[in-house]
């Protein structure tokens, strides 16, 4: 992170949000207290993603009535901030549960380093996809392990609650343990075939609030579905194991969808970023609203393939990780 970066608005407030997670921290806390506020931003964070799909379907609708449209534009930036903003309340939150925890006993196994690629196309590539099988698993396990505390929350036994919590952290760390190994195979599988990424994202195009909106639209679509092209392409790197002919022309096309995929993925923050722009020209912004919007552009910047369970607002693992 460069010098200038960190004097922006956007940089002061993550280290703010730093600071504040380390002092709640270094207080006592009580588990249940804290898996209740765990509980609490977790339904939440799933609301207000519910309203930035609102938000996306109402610009959408408006694209026609440049005052609506300013105001859904408005309300997807405030939903965003608010949804980053509980990112790092639930980081927050899984800190100070992990502290109760500890002082009642608990200490997680050292994590467990992937083991050295075979350098064998067919088998670094089963085990690339066996490693992301379980890791896909192991995100629905964890949905399955909150569930378990809010069940334990609701029981009233602390044994119950005690038993849930860790249980989700151990979940947690298969999970990373199992992406730590997906992504030590996928970098030796691009290896292999030499894959070399090209292209470069593409600026909107669009010089009025209603065309960014609809190129970020029409992106985030597109997005979507090269991330569905992106998961056909891992079913036939599985289809194709035994053939390596097959195989290598199969790895070599996910890795060529995938990275369209990435561009795409940077070709919706520059749209969020002209959308901003013309949304801040356009509505004659104060001083401290201007500065809202720095802090939601900077706390959504690195969120792509977060670790964090609830999904992301616009990024998945299909475009990041492993690079």
């Amino acid at each position: 992170m460069g010098i200038g970066y960190r004097r922006t608005a956007g940089g002061m407030a993550i280290g703010m949000a730093v600071a504040w997670l380390s002092c709640a921290c270094a207080a006592a806390v009580d588990l249940r207290e804290t898996a209740t506020a765990f509980i609490n931003d977790k339904d939440a964070l799933e609301a207000i993603l519910d309203e930035v799909g609102d938000d996306r379907s109402a610009m959408e609708s408006h694209l026609a009535d440049e005052n609506l449209l300013q105001g859904d534009v408005e309300e997807f930036f405030k939903d965003r901030l608010t949804a980053n903003l509980l990112r790092l309340k639930l980081k927050v939150d899984r800190k100070l549960m992990k502290k109760a925890c500890r002082e009642l006993g608990y200490e997680p196994w050292k994590l467990r380093k992937p083991s050295r690629p075979s350098w064998n196309l067919g088998q670094d590539a089963s085990e690339y996809i066996d490693a992301w099988k379980a890791w896909k698993q192991y995100l629905k396990d964890v949905r399955d392990r909150i569930q378990d505390i809010e069940d334990a929350l609701a029981g009233g036994d602390s044994q119950q609650l005690y038993d849930a919590v860790t249980a989700y952290f151990n979940t947690r760390r298969l999970r990373h343990e199992a992406r730590l190994m997906w992504q030590s195979r996928l970098k030796a599988i691009k290896k292999q075939v030499g894959f070399k990424g090209t292209g470069s994202p593409e600026e909107p195009a669009g010089d009025t609030l209603a065309a960014v909106v609809t190129e970020y639209l029409a992106d985030r679509d597109q997005w979507k579905n090269l991330s569905d092209t992106v998961d056909d392409d891992r079913g036939e790197i599985e289809a194709n194991l035994g053939d390596d002919t097959a195989l290598w022309n199969a790895v070599s096309q996910f890795f060529a969808d995938r990275r369209l995929l990435q561009l795409k993925s940077r070709e919706l923050a520059m749209d969020r970023k002209a959308m901003r722009k013309e949304f801040k020209e356009r509505a004659g912004l104060s001083l401290k609203e201007k500065l809202m919007l720095k802090v939601g552009a900077a706390l959504s910047a690195g969120s792509e393939d977060a670790e964090d369970e609830e999904g992301d607002l616009d990024e998945d693992a299909n475009a990041g990780g492993g690079e």
